[in-house]
């Protein structure tokens, strides 16, 4: 096979072919299988909408919750599918008790609907946002992480930091466990948030393996590079944060 020849067909893909498509890292790609599934699930639904909720769908969910579980190294219980990796940010932010004057760490490089997500805080609960500039070139991943640390342990209330494992903008691949490792030690009292929004898929990911080292949350996309249908994203949460988590939507 040549190494210009892609490894799965354009065809497989719904993508109009008249269309010179260059940035699949915003929204990804469904297959035409994924498709067809998509498609039959939701005509289930529609032929008996009471039975599907009500019967079928709590089982479905949690049988599709098992296998992305496995395939991002978490245990199903401690992990849910929400819409985006935003909604997720959003769900995390609005579960802790937050003191005027609290903190935020975040960096020039991250992605600007979570920024958003907290810039809200900034008008509804008082807290302040501190932005890391991470400057180009990197020249490595304990440069980016020496630079995070200093900062946010310089700031004593700092309680949350918001930190790309690939960064949306410019695609630096961070060591989030090196960091949860150095916060859990010099920064205890902040918890961090991996946006792994653009990991799964294109890097192998353990949340669980996040987890020991000290990572708190963690936000993943699915239907980026796993190319999975619009709206598939999933909310990790350490064990000891998992339960106090509440969705930005309760609708039942």
């Amino acid at each position: 096979m040549s190494i210009t020849e892609p490894l799965v067909p354009l065809e497989a893909f719904a993508l109009d072919p008249t269309v010179l498509h260059l940035n699949h890292g915003s929204f990804g790609a469904t297959p035409r299988a994924a498709l067809v599934a998509q498609a039959e699930a939701r005509y289930a639904l529609e032929a008996a909408t009471m039975r599907f909720m009500v019967r079928d769908w709590p089982g479905l969910i949690a049988t599709a919750r098992a296998r992305v579980a496995a395939f991002v190294g978490s245990d199903p219980d401690d992990m849910v599918m929400i819409p985006n990796p935003t909604a997720g940010v959003a769900s995390i932010a609005n579960s802790i008790a937050w003191e005027p004057g609290d903190r935020v760490v975040v960096t020039d490089h991250g992605y600007r609907a979570c920024l958003n997500t907290m810039l809200r805080l900034v008008e509804t609960r008082g807290i302040e946002i501190v932005t890391v500039t991470i400057p180009l070139p990197v020249r490595s991943s304990l440069e980016v992480t020496e630079r995070l640390v200093g900062a946010i342990a310089a700031e004593p209330r700092c309680r949350l930091a918001l930190v790309d494992h690939i960064t949306s903008p410019t695609a630096l691949v961070l060591d989030i466990a090196a960091l949860a490792a150095r916060l859990a030690t010099e920064a205890p009292r902040v918890r961090l948030i991996a946006d792994c929004a653009h990991s799964a898929g294109q890097v192998e990911l353990d949340l669980a393996a996040l987890g020991r080292a000290g990572t708190a949350y963690a936000v993943a996309a699915m239907h980026k590079w796993t190319c999975a249908p619009k709206g598939s994203s999933i909310l990790w949460a350490r064990r000891d944060y998992r339960d106090e988590l509440r969705p930005v939507i309760t609708s039942r």
